[in-house]
Formats: C-alpha cells, sequence, structure tokens
C-alpha cells in the first residue's frame, strides 16, 4: 500500500468512514483524540431514563389525586369528583411540583445549575409557538360559543345526517383539521363542544363522540409535518422533517380509514 494512501479503517464505534490514514505519523494522535472525545462524550452526558421517566411518572399521579382531592368536596362519588375538579388548575400544580422535584433530582446529580436553566429557557422557547397557536384556538372556541356555532351546526346537520354517521364524520373532519393545524390539543378544543352537542342533538352515543373527537386530534399529532411531535423528533434526530411526515402518513391513514369503518360499525348496530 503507497504512503498517503486513505484507508477504510474502522473508527471507535466499529464503524468504517474512510477517513484515516494508517501510514501517517499523526494516525495514532488522531484516533487518540476521537477516543478521549467519545469518553468525553459519554462522561457528559450519561444514560440516565429515570431523569425522564420519575418526573412524568409523578406528574401524571400528582394530576390523578388532585383531580380527585380538588372535586371530591364538590362531588359525591370517585368519578363524579374528577367531574367537579378545576382540571387546569389541578394540572398547573401538577407540572410546577414535577419541575421543582425534577430540578432537585439534577441537582443532586450535580448537574451544573446554569445549564439547567438555560436548557429550561431554550425547551419553554421552543414551546412558545404552540402556546400561542394553543391560545388562539382556545379564544376562537370561546367565541364560536358564545355566538352559538355548536347549536346552529347541530340543528342544521342532525336533519339530514344519519345518527350512525356522526361519529365517523366528527372523526373525518377533525383529522383533516388536526393534520392541517397541527395540533391535537387544538382540535379537542374546536370539536369537543360541537362533538357533544351533535350526540346529544342526535341520540347517539356521547362517549363515542368524544372517542371520536380525541382520536381524531391525535391523528394529526401523529401524522402531520406541523406537529411539535414531529418537529421535536426531527430536530433531535437531524432530519428531514417533511420526509419523516411522509413516512408516517400512510400507516397513519390505514390507521384511520380502519377506524372509520369501526366507527361506522359500533354506530350501526350499537
Amino acid at each position: 500500500m503507497e504512503a498517503g494512501t486513505i484507508v477504510d479503517e474502522p473508527d471507535i464505534h466499529g464503524e468504517r468512514t474512510g477517513m484515516f490514514d494508517r501510514n501517517t505519523p499523526n494516525h495514532a494522535d488522531q484516533q487518540e483524540d476521537l477516543d478521549a472525545a467519545h469518553r468525553a462524550y459519554i462522561k457528559d452526558t450519561p444514560i440516565r431514563p429515570w431523569n425522564l421517566i420519575v418526573p412524568i411518572a409523578l406528574f401524571l399521579l400528582l394530576t390523578l389525586f388532585l383531580s380527585w382531592w380538588d372535586g371530591h368536596s364538590k362531588a359525591n362519588g370517585f368519578f363524579n369528583a374528577f367531574i367537579k375538579s378545576d382540571m387546569l388548575g389541578v394540572m398547573l400544580t401538577s407540572l410546577l411540583i414535577a419541575i421543582i422535584i425534577a430540578f432537585a433530582i439534577f441537582i443532586f446529580q450535580r448537574f451544573p445549575v446554569s445549564t439547567l436553566v438555560t436548557h429550561f429557557v431554550k425547551g419553554g422557547n421552543e414551546l412558545v409557538n404552540v402556546i400561542i397557536m394553543l391560545a388562539l384556538i382556545w379564544a376562537v372556541t370561546a367565541v364560536s360559543e358564545d355566538l352559538g356555532f355548536s347549536k346552529y351546526i347541530t340543528s342544521h346537520l342532525t336533519s339530514w345526517i344519519p345518527h350512525m354517521f356522526i361519529a365517523p364524520s366528527l372523526f373525518i373532519l377533525g383529522a383533516v383539521i388536526s393534520y392541517f393545524i397541527g395540533s391535537s390539543w387544538g382540535t379537542w378544543g374546536l370539536l369537543m363542544p360541537l362533538g357533544v352537542t351533535l350526540a346529544t342533538q342526535s341520540h347517539t352515543s356521547i362517549l363515542m363522540a368524544i372517542g371520536a373527537v380525541f382520536a381524531s386530534g391525535t391523528f394529526g399529532a401523529f401524522a402531520s409535518p406541523l406537529s411539535d411531535n414531529t418537529v421535536t423528533t426531527c430536530t433531535v434526530l437531524g432530519i428531514d422533517v417533511v420526509k419523516y411526515a411522509r413516512s408516517k402518513l400512510v400507516p397513519a391513514l390505514i390507521a384511520a380509514g380502519i377506524s372509520v369503518v369501526l366507527y361506522v360499525g359500533f354506530s350501526f348496530f350499537g
């Protein structure tokens, strides 16, 4: 082999990159520098899944407990307590407690406070667009309810749409909306009042209508290129957002088609 020839030599990850020339004098120094960088990366970014699992599990458990605690004095029965609770206040309280405990866990593991605050602010900045969009959608929902949008739609739709197509229609409409706005919460805020009103006026299953609205929002959160889940995943992995969204669209459409058939079947025979 001639001197100065680039060879396809495995790197520290066991992969062949073709970057190194084993005949050059500084090849050993290059490999040693890469090994040192790899060790430093492993040391600075330890794999600790419990740092994610514990705060999320704590948030969910606190939400359930505080929902019952907030509503148990306002209603009789375990499940009625959840209906009477102030969910917005409960979720905010649970989130603040979970964040404080998560910070305590990281500080106990000797993470620098400056690094924690920096990442916390950066993560919040990435959610600003989502928060603004949700605020606008909730404002539209409140205005539409004050104008009687749900009552107007139900008075015109329930007369000519068969009852067995209420839930499938809600699902299809919500799937289209959620795909173009990329927000499951926004879809739920827009369609949930309409879905409950339609189900009540047409004497169909309210639970099925609620389920159709929830499922339709999940479709957009999974398949939409505007979804915060899709954008966050692509940002972390460094992949193209549109290509990644297209790869998920086909299985999402298949699942949506099966869901529509099942909604029609359960509405017809239910």
